[in-house]
């Protein structure tokens, strides 16, 4: 749902967008989101459609309602909510909420919490399906904003997230999901003869405890770490196709 090379979903840049109004692409839109589903069911049926943002990200960039949706984003959220409108039996999609990606306060979770349970309902399209089908993750972004803030293979208490914080943060995505949390990275490697370098023991330590943690909270439901956060390229498919520099490991959490 990311738009790099070319500008797929803005409308102002479509064939006939000077004499079809933009109501016209999002019901069109809207209608292939629907065909997209149905084939995704009729070859994996049940199945989990993971996004890196849902309805969450146009209305934070709405300023929460207070301006027109940003051109770019109305299209795919049509998209979206075809989605929606053909899932059936235990399909459901994950909202994995990039805005996470920095996140240290757990009020910033419980924020997001109720953004996404109650706020981005006046630009979805059928709040009903919406709450029956979508759940929320949380992403964590190990060498968060790297260009700027740097990111120190010696000296790990130097970067934005130290494993102390990692850990933190990883206990408290998983807190507020409903069953994911992803880590996504642009420096470290996640295999090969760099991982002890990358990765210290502490940060492995602290992950495998975050993620033991939730498996055993009273009142919960099972809680388990999927893959490793050190995982090889080919093992998980929830990994990032930019580079073969990077990678994401995921944390399944259902919730209560």
């Amino acid at each position: 749902m990311e738009q790099y090379e070319g500008q797929l979903f803005e409308y102002s840049r479509q064939k006939d967008a000077a004499t079809r109004p933009w109501k016209d692409y999002a019901a069109r839109a809207r209608a292939r989101g629907r065909e997209i589903m149905t084939a995704f069911q009729e070859g994996e049926p049940n199945l989990t459609v993971f996004l890196t943002f849902g309805h969450t990200l146009p209305w934070v960039l709405s300023g929460h309602g207070r301006k027109p949706l940003p051109r770019p984003l109305r299209t795919p959220r049509a998209l979206l909510d075809g989605l929606l409108d053909a899932a059936t039996g235990r399909t459901h999609i994950v909202d994995g909420y990039e805005l996470s990606y920095g996140f240290k306060d757990p009020l910033q979770f419980d924020d997001a919490r109720r953004l996404f349970d109650t706020g981005v309902l006046p630009i979805v399209a059928d709040p009903r399906r919406y709450r029956a089908r979508m759940q929320l993750g949380f992403g964590l972004w190990l060498d968060y904003d790297w260009r700027r803030q740097g990111w120190s293979r010696a000296d790990h208490s130097s970067n934005y997230f130290t494993p102390d914080q990692l850990g933190r943060s990883l206990s408290e995505a998983l807190r507020a999901s409903d069953e994911y949390v992803w880590v996504y990275s642009e420096t470290p490697r996640w295999w090969g003869a760099s991982l002890a370098r990358e990765f210290p023991s502490r940060t492995s330590m602290l992950c495998a405890r975050t993620a033991r943690h939730g498996e055993e909270r009273p009142g919960t439901t099972r809680r388990r770490l999927c893959c490793t956060l050190m995982l090889p390229w080919n093992s998980c498919a929830r990994t990032n196709s930019r580079s073969r520099a990077s990678g994401q490991a995921t944390v399944r959490s259902p919730r209560a």
